[in-house]
């Protein structure tokens, strides 16, 4: 403070203790206090006064625990103001990072000093160097380590060993799949007869090799496809009807049908399904075998035409051998009749012809007896009737 303004002071002090008006003393204060400010500006004096202190400590109170900012009044001289702001500034840097780290952005930085500010950085070193490890072990590198942590390490590292060890269980029990599907695969090629399983949507899940050749198409053009995608839909609506009532009712099948071949040729067939479930023991879905019996089908008919013509044989057999005797005699009479008659007589062409009918009937009756097998041949354009000739082994008559 200059000398002159020391002077002023007490010039403007003594007039105003001689005049006493209140005009002089307000006049007087605000001289004394502008003074006074510009003492602490100059000097950096401090402040001791407990109100100071207490303003000080509630500063930093409320930048600590709720985050606020430095106050616009600051206690104390300028140069305790600035460092107390600096250090609020420094506490709410620190509060941000450390709030950044706990929501896991570990991407801040921070340029203050200090231990507090050197443990969090290191803090975050090292939740950067466990974030690229355990990348590396989601990579499946179990070879990672942490040693910086204490408690948390001991755990960290027993976890990553029980994962290394249930990756080898994992693994083991991959190979052991792998091989339980090469040999189903192996064993449902091996089966002759086609082989098919689907999904409750009656969609196609896989089949063997007899079903694609049975079909006459590949794998890949089954899988996925329903019976209306394979089969005219005539055929493929028995399919989807006797699928969904194995569904309603899970348990086995077995029901006969029809299903058109790769040559586009219908085949008699019997279809032996049943269902399966999943791991929750729902219906997952059913596998079918079908048996192809068109050729025993065919060999039954055929056995039926057989046995029926058999018995028509055997009739004829019969009558045949009931129908030699009166021949025998209507033959025998015939011809003693035609000796006795002259040969310009009308009456002996009659007998004579009689006598050769006679004869071809012995022939027929005789082919009947001794056909074992059949041929047929064409009747009038409009039916088939046994072939005799040839169903006796004689070509003549």
């Amino acid at each position: 403070m200059h000398k002159d303004s020391l002077l002023e002071l007490k010039k403007q002090l003594e007039t105003a203790i001689q005049s006493g008006t209140p005009e002089d003393y307000a006049e007087l204060a605000r001289n004394l206090a502008n003074m006074l400010e510009q003492l602490k500006t100059r000097q950096g004096i401090s402040f001791s006064n407990r109100d100071d202190l207490s303003l000080a400590i509630e500063a930093m109170k409320n930048t600590w625990f709720k985050g606020s900012p430095p106050p616009e009044q600051l206690p104390g001289g300028p140069k305790h103001q600035s460092e107390i702001s600096r250090l609020l500034s420094d506490m709410l840097i620190l509060q941000s990072f450390a709030y950044s780290m706990s929501r896991g952005d570990l991407s801040q930085s921070m340029k203050i000093k200090g231990m507090i500010a050197g443990s969090l950085k290191a803090l975050q070193a090292g939740l950067r160097h466990l974030t690229w490890q355990t990348q590396m072990i989601a990579k499946g590198d179990f070879s990672q380590k942490v040693d910086f942590m204490g408690e948390f390490s001991e755990a960290f590292n027993s976890m990553v060993a029980s994962l290394a060890e249930a990756q080898d269980g994992l693994k083991q029990a991959n190979r052991r799949l792998e091989q339980l599907v090469e040999f189903i695969t192996t064993l449902l090629n091996t089966i002759p007869s086609p082989v098919f399983y689907k999904d409750t949507a009656g969609k196609y899940l896989g089949c063997n090799r007899a079903f694609e050749e049975f079909l006459g198409k590949s794998r890949e053009e089954i899988i996925g496809k329903s019976v209306y995608d394979m089969a005219p839909v005539e055929i493929a609506s028995k399919y989807a009807e006797k699928d969904q009532e194995l569904f309603e009712r899970p348990g086995s099948q077995t029901y006969e049908w029809k299903v058109k071949a790769f040559d586009g040729s219908v085949r008699e067939v019997i279809f032996n399904n049943a269902t399966f479930t999943d791991s929750s023991e729902n219906v997952a879905g059913l596998i079918g075998v079908i048996l192809d019996i068109t050729d025993r089908k065919r060999a039954e008919e055929e056995q039926r035409h057989r046995e029926k013509l058999q018995g028509v044989l055997e009739m004829a057999g019969a009558v045949c051998h009931e129908l030699n005797q009166p021949m025998q005699i209507i033959s025998g009479c015939s011809e003693m009749l035609l000796m006795k008659i002259s040969e310009n007589d009308p009456i002996h062409t009659k007998l004579d012809t009689i006598i050769k009918q006679i004869h071809r009937m012995g022939t027929i009756t005789r082919k009947l007896m001794t056909i074992k097998d059949y041929e047929t041949q064409d009747y009038a354009g409009f039916s088939r009737i046994i072939d005799i000739n040839k169903s006796s082994g004689t070509d003549t008559e």
